[in-house]
C-alpha cells in the first residue's frame, strides 16, 4: 500500500495555510488577531503542557485544532518555534477562524488576479 505525499507531509485543509507569502500576510495581521474580539484565550490544563513540553504541534492537535491552524495559533501566541513549549505555558489565544478565513478570501483574490 502506498501514501501520498501530501499525507507523509503533514499537509492538511487549505493548501494556503502552508504558503510563506500567506503566512507574510497573516503576520501582518498578528496584531488585529490578538486584538479581535471574537479571538478567545483557552486556559491551559498544566498536565497536558508538561505531558507536550517541546511539542507545540502535540499540544494543539490534542485540543482538536486543526493542522493548517497550528502555525497560526503558535505565532498568534508569539511562538516562533514549535519546540518553546514549556511549563510557563497557562492560556492558548484561539482566533475567531471565520476572521482567519476572511482574510484568507482576501489573499486569494489579490493572489488570483
Amino acid at each position: 500500500m502506498t501514501m501520498s505525499i501530501n499525507k507523509l507531509s503533514g499537509v492538511d485543509g487549505p493548501k494556503e495555510y502552508y504558503e510563506p507569502k500567506f503566512r507574510r500576510v497573516l503576520e501582518i495581521y498578528m496584531n488585529y488577531l490578538r486584538t479581535h474580539s471574537a479571538t478567545t484565550p483557552i486556559a491551559l490544563q498544566p498536565h497536558e503542557v508538561y505531558k507536550h513540553r517541546g511539542d507545540f504541534y502535540g499540544l494543539v492537535s490534542t485540543l482538536g485544532i486543526r493542522r493548517e491552524h497550528h502555525w497560526l495559533i503558535m505565532r498568534l501566541n508569539n511562538i516562533f518555534n514549535p519546540n518553546e513549549v514549556d511549563q510557563d505555558l497557562k492560556y492558548l489565544l484561539i482566533p475567531d477562524l471565520s476572521v482567519v478565513d476572511n482574510i484568507r478570501q482576501l489573499y486569494l483574490q489579490v493572489k488570483n488576479k
